[in-house]
């Protein structure tokens, strides 16, 4: 299906690089807006020409663009953070009885998700159900309401890409892995029980929603856990707790010392759960508050020869210029000559600045870098990236 074409003010179509798209149902048609959600100043310009061309006029068009631009918002922190198909109280207890199920089963799990934001459209494909029947039951439905009968077929093949998508995403996970990264989800879920707020909006995206990024962490944990006795992992950036989770899986010799903000309700929860499910010995919990206090404070605790000094550092705390280069610069107290370092989001601008800033100041060595390469051919400009170096 194709993106909605834009124009300009003299009527000519323009092209720009999008890097997400929305479905949106216009006059009971379904239609695809394209756009770039990092650029909300001009995806709010496309939004504008588009409700121009509906002929929308008064108070209706503001609230008609309003709608479409916080939809295609919606949409994008959907794609990047949400968590697909999970059904907590469904959640297999290990992993011998996720394997007892049988083929179409564990090549067809639940998928779900919203097809249409803004509009009643919730898809879900239960566990060893082809996608298309998923597909045709939803559109069933809204083309009774508010699709036409002719948008039928092309409704049926946007949810059924959907559910493929969503499918083919669990697959990026080891069995092990997504079993415990649903019931970490789920332990952090329980502390906004109940709430209205779709958990797109409410869950931060991590690196668990990147899958493209897990299997180079997971290759850098395994080398860590090969090089060294035991690895003691540092990492800002807690969150949901995801990659301190990957790195407590990789292997029984590795132990973890996170630290977060703590602004979100559910890190306190996961936290909890880490320890209890690995033990104080190997996550001794994560430390909460601001990073330019408490990394410091721990780099001098290492330094005195209070804590054994980081063979693995993660940096994913605050993406301000000066937080980035506060966090690389205190791991780096706390670091020794073959430490590890990893950087995420090294396409967001200011992440690249201190990582740059760093470099210039003798900090660090950069090796090499992982990006999404779905647009662009430079980790700067993709739409999410990390690299790994080590520090000087």
């Amino acid at each position: 299906m194709e993106c909605l074409p834009c124009f300009n003010a003299q009527n000519e179509k323009i092209f720009t690089a999008h890097l997400h798209s929305t479905l949106l149902i216009l006059d009971g048609r379904l239609v695809k807006f394209c756009y770039n959600p990092d650029d909300r100043a001009l995806t709010s310009t496309h939004v504008s020409e588009l409700v121009m061309s509906m002929n929308v006029n008064g108070d209706a068009n503001v609230h008609v663009h309003d709608h479409i631009f916080e939809s295609a918002m919606a949409r994008a922190l959907q794609k990047t953070n949400a968590p697909e198909g999970i059904v907590c109280q469904d959640l297999a207890e290990d992993l011998s009885t996720e394997t007892k199920k049988p083929l179409s089963a564990r090549l067809l799990p639940r998928a779900e998700g919203e097809l249409i934001v803004g509009f009643p459209s919730f898809l879900v494909a239960e566990e060893g159900e082809a996608g298309v029947d998923a597909a045709a039951r939803l559109c069933r439905t809204l083309t009774a309401g508010l699709l036409l009968e002719s948008e039928y077929n092309t409704c049926v093949s946007e949810a059924a890409a959907l559910v493929g998508a969503l499918r083919g995403r669990k697959l990026t996970f080891s069995n092990e892995y997504r079993l415990e990264s649903d019931k970490l989800f789920c332990a952090g879920m329980s502390s906004i029980a109940g709430s209205n707020i779709p958990d797109a909006v409410r869950v931060e995206g991590g690196t668990n929603f990147y899958p493209f990024k897990l299997q180079p962490l997971q290759n850098l944990a395994a080398l860590a856990a090969e090089s060294f006795e035991t690895v003691e992992y540092c990492e800002v950036g807690f969150n949901m707790g995801h990659s301190s989770l990957l790195f407590l899986l990789a292997s029984p010799n590795i132990r973890v010392r996170a630290f977060d903000l703590g602004e979100h309700p559910y890190s306190a929860k996961a936290s909890a759960y880490l320890t209890e499910r690995f033990g104080e010995a190997r996550f001794p919990g994560a430390v909460f508050g601001d990073s330019t206090d408490t990394l410091p404070r721990f780099a001098e605790r290492v330094q005195a020869g209070e804590e054994p000094p980081c063979d693995v550092v993660f940096v994913d705390g605050g993406h301000l210029v000066e937080v980035a280069l506060s966090d690389i610069g205190a791991f780096r107290m706390a670091a020794h000559g073959d430490t590890i370092l990893i950087v995420d989001d090294i396409n967001q601008d200011e992440v690249e600045q201190a990582w740059e800033m760093s470099k210039e100041k003798g900090w660090v060595e950069e090796l090499g870098e992982v990006f999404e390469d779905a647009v662009f051919d430079d980790a700067r400009r993709a739409r999410s990236s990390l690299l790994y170096g080590r520090y000087i």
